[in-house]
């Protein structure tokens, strides 16, 4: 809704606004970052309190300065999409602050994109392009973001499972290394591997108890030391006997 829509609709007139000026501009945006709409002469002092207050009142700062925009972006990384001149400077400061910004990157430098996520790994879906490192990096802060990684590599699954070993369930093809090392960081990965071995299976019990829940028994009906029942014909009593 319109500022005029709205003052129409409740009878109201522009002057009865509150605005501000002076050192009361000053008080208001200190409290209130957002309180600098309501300011009539803006000045750098006053933005810069008005964006240390709260990062996106950048939004209502009419004459953007690089100081005041790398203030607002470190306060808040998303003030970044209010940014009119975007500078590698202000767009690493701002994924700095939170790696999810790098979706209002217009420019994207390897730089920023391997900083924004060490910040956050699953800013790793904002990547335009995608390199080894980037995605190495991404999935060593968080083991899911594998998820987002287009061109999957034995190293990159390998260090996903190593940082969360639920992240074997976004492995497109699975090896017995990397089971085995998804299971040994949490035994309940087990659940999510395709082919289980006895070896896998035994790994996993150990690091949790309760992942022998989801063990495929069938994998050890095999074994040399597997049990059959047997009726006996003389006195009709059964038992187990060793194969």
């Amino acid at each position: 809704m319109k500022l005029s829509e709205f003052l129409k609709k409740i009878g109201g007139k522009l002057e009865s606004i509150v605005t501000y000026s002076g050192k009361d501009a000053m008080k208001a945006v200190e409290s209130d970052g957002d309180a600098l709409m309501y300011v009539k002469e803006q000045t750098p002092e006053v933005c810069l309190k008005a964006v240390e207050s709260d990062g996106c009142a950048l939004r209502y700062v009419k004459e953007q300065t690089p100081e005041v925009c790398l203030k607002a972006v470190e306060k808040n990384g998303y003030a970044l999409q209010y940014v009119k001149e975007q500078t590698p400077e202000v767009c690493l400061k701002a994924v700095e602050s939170n790696g999810y910004a790098l979706m209002y990157v217009k420019e994207q430098t390897p730089e920023v994109c391997l900083k924004a996520v060490e910040k956050n790994g699953d800013a790793l879906r904002y990547v335009k392009e995608q390199t080894p490192e980037v995605c190495l990096k991404a999935v060593e802060k968080n083991g899911c973001a594998l998820m987002y990684v287009k061109e999957q590599t034995p190293e990159v699954c390998l260090k996903a499972v190593e940082s969360n070993g639920y992240a074997l369930q976004y492995v497109k093809e699975q090896t017995p290394e990397v089971c085995l090392k998804a299971v040994e960081k949490n035994g309940d990965a087990l659940m999510y591997v395709k082919e289980q071995t006895p070896e896998v299976c035994l790994k996993a019990v150990e690091k949790n108890g309760d992942a022998l829940q989801y063990v495929n028994a069938s994998i050890f009906e095999a074994d040399g030391n597997t049990k059959k029942r047997q009726t006996c014909t003389h006195c009709g009593g059964s038992g187990e006997i060793e194969e």
